[in-house]
Parts: C-alpha cells; sequence; structure tokens
C-alpha cells in the first residue's frame, strides 16, 4: 500500500522554475459554455509564459486578449509523488520588439506545423499557485 503524503503549497519562485522545466503545459481556454484544454510546448521567460501559434483557437483567444490557465505537472504514479502549477492570466499576442527578439534568440520551436505557428502569444500572470504531492 503506498505512502499517503500531504499537498504542500510552492512558492511563486519555485513554481516559475518547475514550469520552466518542463516543455509541455496546458492551456484552459473558455469558448462559450465550453472549456478546452489544448496542449503547448511553450517556455518562460520574465515570469510570463510564451508559445508560438498560427491560424486557430489558441491565436483567436489571444487576438481578444481573454483570460486563460496554463496548467504544467509532473507526477509518479509509482511513487505517488509529484507537482503541478498553474498560472492565471491574460493571454495576448507579442508585439514589443524587445520581447520578440529574446523569444526569437531562445532554443525553441513548436513541436506541429511549424512553418504556420509565426507568432507569438503571451501570458501575463494574474496569479500564479503551486502545490507538491509526497517528496518530489
Amino acid at each position: 500500500m503506498p505512502d499517503h503524503h500531504d499537498l504542500v503549497a510552492l512558492d511563486e519562485d519555485t513554481c516559475w522554475e518547475l514550469l520552466a522545466g518542463v516543455g509541455i503545459a496546458r492551456v484552459g481556454i473558455s469558448m462559450g459554455e465550453r472549456m478546452h484544454v489544448l496542449p503547448v510546448n511553450h517556455l518562460v521567460h520574465e515570469r510570463r509564459v510564451y508559445w508560438r501559434s498560427g491560424a486557430g483557437t489558441k491565436l483567436g483567444v489571444a487576438a481578444a486578449e481573454a483570460q486563460v490557465a496554463v496548467e504544467a505537472d509532473e507526477i509518479d504514479q509509482v511513487g505517488h509523488v509529484g507537482w503541478s502549477v498553474v498560472v492565471h492570466g491574460r493571454a495576448s499576442i507579442v508585439n514589443d520588439p524587445g520581447t520578440l527578439d529574446a523569444l526569437h534568440a531562445r532554443d525553441f520551436a513548436p513541436w506541429s506545423a511549424v512553418d504556420q505557428k509565426v507568432l507569438w502569444i503571451e501570458v501575463v500572470p494574474d496569479e500564479v499557485t503551486g502545490r507538491r504531492l509526497g517528496h518530489a
């Protein structure tokens, strides 16, 4: 029988460090009466979350500057340990030349439709929370 562990809240610095250390996150988007959760490969830069996008749902949300939730986690199902981080914030299309230069200088490429994902999406956080389970 597995050991049971308490959930421990993570400080914001730890949340950003963990989020920056994984390649995939999920973006929660409200569309009408339904919630959609879409995977993105992302990067963290100056305490904001970024991914590249082409035409579609995520770009539409960014163009509307809508609220989103970005979630990433790492779970060890055998050891019953792990963590989860959620960033709530507003998505928008990146237009700032300095930010674009910094993002293009990073080693980053979308996993799919590389030629079509030419715009950067940014999430400016309103709230960053995280928790750890066990000894991870």
